[in-house]
């Protein structure tokens, strides 16, 4: 019984041993090369970034790309990365459609993901609000609104001007 029992032991940890050999060299980390100080809606930008095999050697990957997540859909967006001719380094052209709050992270080839945290996008300068809901109300309605009034000041002006020119002829204001 003992002998069963020093075999199971030796298959186990024999089978460990395999288990830490085939994982081992399986990780890296991203470096994001350069980011701007702020990012803005509908704005392209060049991202550059680093696939380092055990964080320090620079690894090439048949596939890498930029993965975006806003927080209020949920739904993804991805750019790919394509090789810079340096070892290990990508650029993807990254824009963001819409202000609000994203995560992003990097798809590493065969390594796996990495999660780089959280951005904070800007509606931004040049980006259309008013093509939203909320920006198109904001704009609508008080164009809308100055519209309904100009009308409304025409007809009071057109009304006064021609009951003044009837007061004048002697005839009646009214049909009666």
């Amino acid at each position: 019984m003992a002998h069963r029992t020093t075999i199971l032991m030796a298959g186990v940890l024999l089978g460990l041993a395999q288990i830490g050999t085939a994982v081992a060299g399986g990780w890296a980390i991203t470096q994001i090369d350069d980011t701007p100080g702020a990012f803005e809606a509908n704005t392209t930008y060049e991202i550059r970034y680093t696939i380092l095999q055990h964080g320090k050697t620079p690894a090439e990957v048949e596939s890498t790309s930029i993965i975006l997540t806003p927080a209020d859909t949920g739904e993804t967006l991805t750019f790919p990365g394509e090789p810079t001719g340096q070892p290990g380094q990508y650029v993807a052209q990254v824009n963001v459609p819409w202000a609000g709050s994203w995560s992003w992270e990097v798809s590493q080839g065969w390594f796996g993901i990495q999660e780089l945290g959280t951005i904070q996008v800007s509606q931004g300068h040049g980006s259309a609000e008013w093509v939203t809901l909320e920006g198109a109300l904001r704009v609508g309605l008080p164009l809308a609104t100055l519209i309904v009034l100009g009308v409304f000041a025409a007809q009071v002006f057109t009304y006064r001007t021609h009951r003044i020119d009837r007061s004048e002829t002697g005839l009646p204001n009214s049909a009666n």
